[in-house]
């Protein structure tokens, strides 16, 4: 058993004794104990989202952030494994495309039909499916889309419909990736094209 296996057994081990305890016999350290036991356990449930606001019934999210210092490199890291991407100082949220390729692994033609838009705006949908495919948002390997705009994009690609102020609002964010987009052998200039047309509309 590796250093954080350890860790992160000994805090479900001493999470489990502290959850049969009233909340208000427990320590500030053991509440946040408590915390982490209780945040593995709803990530490997596969919770939406993990937010300290959430678990720290009488501590502050700044405070419980505080406290969980000494595990907060392991938390992260089995939060990781577990395909979350920190979104904000307090939360992490479910990354999982796998959910989303049925209904996007698509070519262009098939995306105009699907979504009742142009050639070029069922383009912009196309590239920036493929440049979230590519995105890992906890590295910063330059090779998709930052972490903000990840979480924002993967937002879009989960609604039940993009409408067309969502198509315009993803042609704005891939004019940020041009070096990308033109690595993966895609047209850049036909999205700029359309992204001029649009603010022109304006």
């Amino acid at each position: 058993m590796s250093g954080a296996e350890g860790i992160i057994a000994w805090l479900k081990k001493k999470g489990r004794e502290l959850d049969n305890k009233p909340i208000g016999l427990l320590s500030e350290e053991e509440e946040a104990i408590l915390a982490a036991y209780l945040i593995i356990k709803d990530a490997e449930e596969g919770a939406e989202c993990i937010s300290l606001r959430d678990y720290g019934w009488r501590l502050s999210p700044s405070r419980l952030l505080s406290l969980l210092r000494p595990y907060l490199r392991t938390l992260e890291a089995r939060l990781s494994e577990l395909g979350y991407v920190r979104a904000s100082r307090y939360s992490w949220r479910k990354w999982d495309l796998s959910s989303l390729q049925e209904r996007w692994e698509k070519g262009k033609e098939e995306l105009m039909k699907v979504l009742g838009v142009d050639e070029d705006a069922a383009y912009v949908v196309y590239v920036a499916w493929l440049l979230l495919k590519r995105t890992v948002p906890w590295r910063r390997d330059w090779r998709g889309y930052n972490a903000a705009h990840a979480l924002a994009v993967y937002d879009r690609f989960r609604k039940e419909e993009l409408s067309l102020d969502d198509v315009n609002w993803l042609n704005g964010v891939l004019m940020h990736y041009e070096e990308q987009i033109r690595s993966m052998g895609l047209d850049f200039e036909r999205i700029r094209r359309r992204a001029e047309r649009v603010l022109k509309r304006g």
